[in-house]
Order: C-alpha cells, then structure tokens, then sequence
C-alpha cells in the first residue's frame, strides 16, 4: 500500500471515530493509534491536511456533496460512507496539487476495503459528480470512432 493511501486510510479512520464517538479529532487520532495497524499514521502530513480541510471547509464540503446525492438522503449513507465521501470531497475541492483521477481512484480503492460490494461504484459516481460540478473535471475526449466520423 502506497504512503499517499495509508495517509488518506489514517484520515478516513480518524474521521469515521470522530463521527461515530464524538470524539474531536487529537481523541480520535489517539484512539486510532492504538487500535491500528502501525502502518496508519494519523498524524502523517496528508492525513492531517485531509482532516483540517474537513474541519475548515465542513459546510461547503457538505453542501457539494448534497449536490451531488441527487435523490439520495446523507442520512441513509453508512458513517463510513460518508467519510469517504466527505474526505474525497474535500480532496477533489481543495487539493489542487493531487489530480482529480488519482482521487477518484484513491477512494474507490478505500470503499472497496471500508464498504459493501456497492460501495466503490457509489463512492465513484458521488465524488464524479462532485468533480464535474466543480469544474475541475477533464474534458471528455470523443472515441476514435466519432472523431472520424465512424458509426
């Protein structure tokens, strides 16, 4: 597993505590720490700029991703999913520096480890359209056959 995924798994884990406990996020770190494996470091650089992100930006984040949930409640999503959600959200939004298909892959990946069977194609079709609705997201490119006028 890369650095870059273990710091977003540390994030996520850290996020789903606080959710599910209450906790702020030092207690939920703390608290992951010592129920993790060694390879999930809370505290690591990515993982802290994800959760401050989350902190800062909470209610813009939620509201692209309300956006997003046409027809679906944030109420029905399971704690994780919404972490996911949240955390993937506030990456494609405020991390310019990570392209947005590296994020989208990222968090499929998560989903498939945090989730159910269905989990990583909602996870991907959300955080898509949270990417299109931000204009971050790349021009499709036709498909040889209609560039040239194929059937």
């Amino acid at each position: 597993m890369s650095r870059r995924r273990r710091s977003r798994e540390a994030a996520f884990q850290v996020l789903f505590a606080m959710g599910f406990t209450g906790q702020d996020r030092q207690e939920a770190a703390l608290h992951v720490q010592t129920i993790a494996s060694p390879d999930v470091r809370p505290h690591d650089p990515l993982a802290a700029r994800l959760l401050g992100l989350v902190e800062q930006h909470g209610p813009a984040i939620d509201a692209a991703l309300a956006k997003a949930l046409k027809n679906w409640a944030e109420e029905r999503l399971s704690p994780a999913t919404h972490a996911l959600l949240r955390l993937g959200t506030a990456e494609l939004l405020h991390c310019n520096d990570i392209p947005p298909r590296v994020t989208l892959n990222e968090y499929i990946e998560l989903a498939r480890t945090f989730g159910d069977e269905e989990t990583p194609k909602f996870v991907n079709g959300v955080l898509d359209r949270v990417l299109r609705d931000s204009g971050r997201a790349e021009p499709k490119k036709p498909s040889p056959e209609r560039a040239h006028g194929g059937a």
